[in-house]
């Protein structure tokens, strides 16, 4: 088990055509032995798309991981400070995601746990 006790913040962006590959992504992470932690954008709580339903692909998160969401600007702000994973894959990752993070726009669930885990870490860098 390469990943045995790493807890991975996997934060998911609306990019829902990727959807489909979130749970096999989440079923191979966990058979390497990760714990993972599902943090959502807004966009992927709240829209109902072509590709799911919000409420079924939330229930799979939930289901699949055997963890709660980090849905809210304020379950994310303590990732970081409360050192609640050890990494964060953001996948699927949008454009939009990756330029607010780039300049430092902290305005969703993901942004945010992104912000608190680097602020955490500039001790480090």
């Amino acid at each position: 088990m390469k990943l045995k006790d790493l807890r991975i913040g996997l934060a998911i962006t609306g990019s829902f055509c990727n959807f489909s590959h979130i749970e096999n992504l989440i079923n191979n992470l966990k058979k390497e032995g990760a714990n993972v932690i599902p943090i959502v954008s807004y966009s992927t709580k709240n829209f109902d798309t072509r590709f799911y339903k919000k409420e079924e692909f939330l229930e799979m998160l939930r289901k699949t991981t055997g963890n709660n969401l980090i849905d809210s600007i304020v379950k994310a702000e303590p990732v970081g400070p409360k050192n609640m994973v050890d990494i964060i894959l953001i996948c699927p990752c949008t454009g939009n995601t990756l330029a607010k993070i780039a300049n430092a726009i902290t305005d969703t669930p993901v942004t945010m746990a992104v912000k608190s885990y680097l602020i955490c870490w500039q001790d480090f860098l």
